[in-house]
């Protein structure tokens, strides 16, 4: 395997990056700058108000799914965390190429599309990154991950003071899913106890989704505390993710790990506490992988588009469903999310509306 050195190719005009001051993150947590220059002009409000009446018109997390049962959202932000040594650079490795690839994660939750994965590795030799590449083309070659899935091996990148250049990269490649391995490597403090040095790292990660809407989401590995149950250091790492997977071993199993869902903040998934993983040829997959049932809900998804010729406007799907099953809305907008999560409809985008459709693989 050889290196890859990505050069940012010239920009057009209406192409070329908006300057970034690294002080301005600093600044929100009280930080002053290293010199005397005024303090830039505040940026333009992101502020968004809603009426409760609104979101019934949104996608809900079920539907706006990246990895099915509330584990990545668009826009979400996942933290993986282990003891050293339980595996959490191997999981992240098969998180990564089942985005970049379309194939379900572990198996079992499935993943929307396709996406170009820029994974950043601090800890690895390029020797060591070789191998982990072997490992992940017994299961993945032939899939897009051989292409969409990108290593950038990377030991002197520091969050916010190297944001352009991170942000160039992620262009370069086109990157829509960010991940970084492991959280230690790219802060500037010296111990992740420090809320302030913690969270700049994140808000610019938080800045980089709002500055590349092309990028979808955040991953990040970090370590366990000493006695494993939660992550090491600061209470940030709690807050900021939409999505905690804590990685345990299994006793007297080598190739086994639990994986416990630690935290999904979108309601509504009723997924399992802990899942037994085992890494085999295939990669890591349940112990048991049982077909979920399918619910009259989501047949009822079903069937209704099918008496509509086979796809609808996503408002009028869910009144439709709601009026076919004599349920309440929020019932009804569950019911098209798990039909999507299960692949029985499919959308997609026609100017403002989302249009849903009977997937091929519908009973």
């Amino acid at each position: 395997m050889t290196a890859h050195e990505f050069r940012p190719r010239a920009l057009a005009a209406h192409e070329r990056l908006i300057p970034f001051d690294p002080d301005v993150i600093a600044r929100e947590f009280g930080e002053r700058p290293p010199d005397d220059r005024p303090v830039p002009a505040a940026a333009p409000s992101t502020r968004r108000l809603y009426r409760l009446s609104e979101l019934a018109d949104l996608k809900g997390a079920a539907e706006d799914a990246v990895i099915a049962g509330g584990i990545m959202t668009r826009g979400a932000k996942l933290l993986i965390h282990a003891a050293s040594g339980a595996g959490k650079t191997t999981l992240m490795d098969h998180l990564t190429a089942s985005l970049a690839s379309g194939r379900p994660f572990l198996g079992r939750f499935r993943v929307d599309r396709p996406r170009r994965v820029l994974v950043i590795q601090a800890e690895l030799a390029e020797s060591e990154l070789a191998s982990h590449g072997h490992a992940l083309l017994a299961t993945f070659e032939g899939t897009p991950a051989a292409d969409n899935l990108v290593f950038w091996l990377e030991t002197q990148l520091r969050l916010p003071r190297c944001y352009p250049e991170l942000r160039a990269v992620a262009r370069e490649v086109g990157a829509e899913i960010i991940a970084i391995d492991p959280f230690l490597e790219f802060f500037e403090g010296e111990s992740s106890d420090k809320p302030e040095q913690v969270g700049k790292v994140f808000a610019a990660l938080d800045q980089l989704m709002r500055d590349e809407p092309a990028i979808e989401g955040v991953i990040v590995a970090h370590h366990s505390n000493v006695q494993s149950q939660r992550t090491a250091g600061s209470w940030k790492f709690e807050g900021w993710p939409s999505t905690i997977l804590r990685i345990e071993k299994v006793p007297g199993v080598p190739t086994d790990r639990m994986l416990c869902f630690e935290k999904i903040r979108a309601p509504g998934f009723g997924l399992p506490e802990k899942l037994q993983i085992r890494l085999s040829d295939a990669g890591y997959l349940p112990i048991v992988d049982e077909e979920p049932a399918r619910t009259a809900g989501e047949l009822t998804v079903v069937m209704v588009l099918r008496e509509a010729g086979g796809q609808l406007r996503r408002q009028e799907l869910v009144e439709r469903v709601q009026k076919r099953a004599g349920v309440k809305l929020r019932a009804a907008v569950g019911y098209v999310g798990k039909a999507k999560q299960a692949g029985q409809i499919i959308d997609f985008a026609a100017g403002r509306e989302v249009i849903y459709r009977v997937s091929e693989t519908a009973p």
